[in-house]
């Protein structure tokens, strides 16, 4: 596989369609505190970022992606550190078991996002930003 290509499989459409089902159901159910709404709008902007990859298309600016990349692995960490924390004192095995599920669909996401961020040079290549209609075109 090319450095930074995405692979070109059926399987990280249907990755993609299953966050999006996923992503869509959480905010149908109902947002209803200020961290749900920040979760969505997290889970939202991984979406879009998972999209830029998979069509290698530059979205945005690559540092807001960079940083975006270790947010979303630090608070993924933190999250399930602290499910497993929970786990260890409430004596619950669901919290074990939410925190591997929650690890199992991420760590695609957390790689693609990574790989878009940090190891796809021909996406984030001036030309290739022109030709997305991200950046306006150089006036001499």
């Amino acid at each position: 596989m090319d450095a930074g290509r995405a692979p070109q499989s059926g399987w990280w459409m249907v990755y993609l369609f299953l966050m999006l089902v996923l992503s869509v159901a959480g905010i149908v159910s109902g947002v209803d505190s200020p961290a749900a709404l920040l979760m969505s709008i997290v889970n939202g902007y991984a979406i879009v970022g998972l999209w830029g990859w998979l069509s290698q298309k530059a979205i945005g600016w690559r540092s807001v992606w960079c940083g975006y990349a270790f947010f979303l692995m630090a608070g993924g960490f933190a999250f399930t550190a602290m499910l497993l924390w929970v786990a260890s004192h409430e004596r619950d095995p669901a919290y074990a078991v939410i925190a591997l599920a929650s690890v199992i669909l991420s760590a695609p996401l957390w790689w693609a996002i990574w790989r878009y961020a940090f190891r796809s040079p021909a996406i984030w290549s001036e030309s290739s930003a022109h030709s997305a209609g991200v950046l306006p075109e150089r006036r001499p």
